[in-house]
């Protein structure tokens, strides 16, 4: 009975626990008992994957790694039910880096990503990307730019302006050097850089749903996609090759868009934004 609920519940079941004993007699009763216990455990793609893995590297792992594969097999177990079975969706391996764009559940292609540092996770979560933004521009955040900016503008009242960026104070566009950086009250400062091959964001964004200020984006810093532990961003996710994700994207919608027409739109060098009519 426990390896019953072991291998069907899992640990941390978020829906009303299995009677352990009414799913024996079911197998009991059934032709095929040996059918029966094997299909307790989940028998999804994803999850078998790792399972093998696990049997296969059990030998080679420390207890920590260990952990990582129980772990990430629980998640698997409660959230590979929920991946889309058709159509075009996007999945992200953290702890790899590296993106997937599914076509069913056929790979169409992967690609290497920078995710968030070990100060800054990319969190883990279901999203729906609802729109493509070409040719962004980019307002870090609070924390970004107190982290990331300030001491140099502290130490140079006038970087923000050398580096060709805007700035506003309470909504009131200023000048960098104009603004005490050592006093001023980052909640009431907005930075903004401009489109253009500098822009940290690269030649698009591809806008999320959630309220952190997390999304996928090209980059203008491709050399970090070459290293083989890719943790070097606040939390947003750097995409290699996003004119092919751009295009994949676009070619599942009512009206597709061309590799060329993707790359015209990246090099804009203002903003211009297309709104999915069917997120993914």
């Amino acid at each position: 009975l426990r390896y019953i609920r072991d291998v069907k519940e899992g640990r941390y079941n978020p829906v009303p626990r299995i009677d352990a004993a009414s799913e024996l007699t079911r197998g009991l009763q059934t032709a095929d008992f040996a059918g029966w216990l094997n299909s307790l455990p989940p028998n999804t793609r994803f999850y078998g994957a790792m399972k093998q893995a696990a049997q296969r590297d059990i030998p080679y792992l420390s207890p920590a790694e260990f952990v990582t594969y129980r772990v990430n097999m629980e998640r698997l177990r409660w959230g590979e039910p929920n991946l889309p079975s058709q159509g075009r969706w996007v999945m992200l391996n953290v702890g790899a880096a590296e993106l997937m764009a599914m076509e069913g559940n056929n790979v169409a292609f992967g690609v290497n990503v920078v995710v968030g540092r070990p100060t800054r996770r990319t969190p883990l979560s279901n999203d729906k990307i609802t729109g493509l933004k070409f040719s962004p521009d980019w307002t870090p955040t609070r924390s970004i730019v107190q982290e990331d900016y300030l001491n140099q503008a502290q130490a140079d009242p006038a970087y923000f302006d050398q580096k060709g960026w805007q700035v506003y104070l309470d909504g009131e566009r200023t000048t960098s050097a104009s603004i005490d950086w050592t006093a001023v009250d980052l909640d009431k400062v907005t930075v903004r850089q401009p489109s253009g091959a500098a822009n940290a964001l690269g030649g698009v964004r591809f806008s999320l749903t959630n309220n952190r200020a997390i999304y996928l984006h090209d980059t203008n810093a491709h050399s970090l996609f070459d290293k083989p532990k890719r943790l070097f961003s606040s939390g947003c996710v750097r995409v290699e090759d996003a004119s092919w994700l751009a295009h994949w994207i676009m070619g599942g919608q009512p009206i597709a868009m061309s590799m060329e027409q993707v790359k015209a739109n990246m090099a804009l060098g203002t903003p211009k934004t297309k709104r999915l009519s069917r997120a993914l």
